[in-house]
């Protein structure tokens, strides 16, 4: 347990045998991360490492044998192959894995949410890859159905001396246009994919990842999927929810807003092994929890040996143990 000044982190950490291997699709010296590329005030960020060297290795696991042999297993690889094949068609590719490929090796999701309902905010996406065609073909692609709309939709953008071409995507449903470029170093180094409805970070992030080296070395020990969650950029969000009419309502929101304001950070781990395994970190100042709040937390406080009974042949096991310090 970490216990700092005025702060205490809250660990919750869960272990779970199912299988997630389409995890990617939500939203991968010291070499900088793509994290380390992306501004540090967005509200969300969700990063993947070495996505496509975990799934392989699960692949080999005797848990994935099993879960292959379960009839839900085959009706949703049917599910996603469905959904997502409109999407492989368009960009011209024939490997249903194409999105594993793409995302295998790093990925980042950044994502600032709105100041009030109905403002979509805006985003950014940065994948290292060395799947060098695949990318420039997905972009190229992209790219290529935004000029047929708008001539002016490809420019030439030169920075530090290396001439990339940029794409803007306009989309009737967010106002914001997206902006799209592919950056290939050269000396064997993987390729970066940057695409932003942010403007103001375009630049920032491509001029990092042409000065920044592979990061896949410095990243070998991430877990393969990190979701952190910033507490204060969504506060202007949901003080412009509607405050609902109902008394009981009303202190139920009053409860949620001063929890929430006293929670710094929360992060989702999921590592991906013989097994997944995923992890809940809670960071907040406790001294600013609601009494209610606080004496739950403090009668959960304690160790679970149940999930060690279970049957070595299970297909789906959770546990948990929640620690406060």
């Amino acid at each position: 347990m970490i216990v700092s000044h005025r702060r205490r982190e809250h660990r919750l950490t869960r272990q779970f045998a199912w299988v997630l291997t389409w995890l990617g699709l939500f939203a991968s010296g010291h070499a900088a991360s793509l994290r380390e590329l992306a501004p540090q005030d967005a509200g969300l960020y969700v990063e993947l490492h070495h996505l496509a060297a975990d799934v392989e290795r699960f692949q080999g696991s005797e848990l994935f044998v099993r879960w292959q042999r379960h009839p839900l297993w085959h009706l949703a690889q049917l599910k996603i192959q469905d959904r997502w094949r409109p999407v492989r068609e368009f960009l011209g590719l024939s490997n249903d894995h194409w999105w594993l490929q793409l995302l295998g090796d790093e990925a980042l999701l950044a994502i600032w949410p709105g100041e009030r309902i109905g403002d979509p905010g805006t985003a950014l996406i940065v994948v290292r890859t060395p799947e060098h065609e695949l990318l420039e073909q997905v972009v190229r692609r992209a790219g290529e159905d935004a000029v047929r709309r708008n001539s002016d939709a490809r420019r030439e953008l030169t920075i530090d001396g290396t001439t990339l071409t940029v794409y803007t995507l306009h989309t009737k449903r967010d106002p914001h246009p997206v902006q799209l470029t592919v950056i290939r170093p050269g000396n064997d180094q993987p390729s970066v994919g940057v695409m932003t409805s942010r403007p103001e970070v375009f630049e920032s992030v491509v001029r990092g990842a042409l000065q920044s080296p592979d990061s896949s070395t410095a990243a070998s020990h991430s877990p393969t999927l990190r979701v952190t969650l910033p507490a204060r950029p969504w506060d202007a969000l949901i003080r412009s929810t509607p405050q609902p009419t109902e008394r009981r309502a009303q202190r139920g929101r009053q409860l949620i807003e001063e929890t929430w304001q006293a929670i710094d950070q929360a992060t989702l781990a999921v590592t991906l092994t013989d097994k997944v395994q995923g992890e809940i970190n809670v960071a907040w100042q406790a001294e600013k929890l609601p009494t209610l709040v606080s004496d739950l937390v403090g009668g959960l406080t304690g160790t679970t040996k149940l999930a060690a009974r279970a049957s070595d042949d299970a297909l789906v096991v959770v546990g948990g143990r929640l620690d406060v310090g």
